[in-house]
This record gives C-alpha cells, sequence and structure tokens, in this order.
C-alpha cells in the first residue's frame, strides 16, 4: 500500500534566518545547512555553522531520526539526524519526522535515497535558476507502507549493503597503496651488477 508522505510524516521547512547566518564563537546551537549534507549519507556535524541558540529556535530543533531531506539544488538526497547536538536545519532542507508506528525513519532513508525515487524527485524540481522541490510536493510524495517487518528487513540489507561498499572502498584503497609502494621500491632500487 502507498501513502501520501504527509500522512506518514510532519513535514516542515528549515529555519528561515532574515539574514546571512554567522558563526558565533562557542555557539551552542548547529545549524544544518546543504553542505553538511554528505554524499554517504552522513551528516558533517565537526563542521556545521554555530550560533547561539534562543527560545525563537527550540520549535524547530531537530530529534534523533528526524530525516534532512534537500530540497534545493541538483539533488534531493536525505540524511538521518541521529545525533544528540542541539541543531537545527537551514532553508535548502526539509525536515521530515517519520510516525516510527508507521514508517521506520531508516526504511524511509533508504526509500528517498533510491535511485528510482531521486529520480521522481527531481521531476518535481521548479525553478530556472535554482531548482527547489516546494514543502507541499514532498508531503503529497507516494510513499511505499510495507509492513514493519518487512521494513526492518529492508533496512538490514541495505545496512549490510552499505557496510559492503565501505569495506570494498578500503580494501581498493589499501591495494592501491600497496601497488603504490611495490613500484615505487622496484623503481627506486639500486640495479643489480652483471658479473
Amino acid at each position: 500500500m502507498w501513502k501520501r508522505l504527509g500522512d506518514l510524516a510532519q513535514v516542515t521547512t528549515g529555519y528561515p534566518f532574515r539574514e546571512k547566518v554567522v558563526a558565533e564563537d562557542e555557539g551552542n546551537l548547529a545549524v544544518l545547512q546543504i553542505k553538511d549534507l554528505g554524499i554517504d549519507g552522513h551528516l558533517d556535524l565537526a563542521g556545521a555553522l554555530r550560533i547561539h541558540g534562543s527560545a525563537l529556535h527550540e520549535r524547530h530543533r531537530l530529534r534523533s531520526s528526524d530525516i534532512l531531506l534537500q530540497s534545493r539544488g541538483v539533488t534531493n538526497r536525505a540524511v538521518v539526524f541521529e545525533g544528540t547536538v542541539r541543531a537545527i536545519a537551514a532553508l535548502g532542507l526539509l525536515v521530515v519526522r517519520p510516525i516510527a508506528e508507521v514508517i521506520r525513519p531508516a526504511f524511509l532513508y533508504w526509500f528517498l535515497n533510491h535511485p528510482k525515487t531521486q529520480a521522481r524527485l527531481q521531476n518535481l524540481s521548479r525553478g530556472s535558476t535554482v531548482a527547489f522541490i516546494a514543502k507541499t510536493d514532498v508531503e503529497e510524495f507516494p510513499i511505499p507502507t510495507p509492513p514493519l517487518e518487512l521494513q526492518e528487513q529492508v533496512i538490514s540489507v541495505d545496512r549490510i549493503r552499505r557496510h559492503e561498499k565501505q569495506l570494498t572502498a578500503e580494501l581498493d584503497r589499501l591495494r592501491g597503496e600497496y601497488i603504490d609502494n611495490l613500484m615505487w621500491q622496484t623503481a627506486a632500487s639500486e640495479p643489480t651488477k652483471r658479473t
């Protein structure tokens, strides 16, 4: 069964700062922007801009398992916020807060990042200068809602696939280092004299 995302999650826009956000020394609130969303599905919390939070920011504060969906630009990648850091999302990001009893955040993360979903999201993009997806379009976006047990199985397989991808990348890096070192040793070694 498919349902509209707005029936499965609360969707809100990032915080609408009225002027350019300036980093503040020892800020106690991270402001997550598009640049903080990694291609690998991770958030760069350490590199996020920090400000001093106020009461105005509290109702926009992110919760663990919120999904940040990039709504501006050429991609619409999604990342799960799993931190305990006090943070808010800036404009350009939509905050999707799944109803866990209906849809698992990790399942929704997998689905939103799937290539077929990404292509469908691109078709919703508007704007001639900077492409964007409207919040209302995201709320109307159809999402499959298999039973929770099946969602958990998809999550497990996706987690294994991503781990395999990381291991493959690490193996490729180590193989490259080994071959580079071997070639260096061969090229830099003294030629043996013939007698």
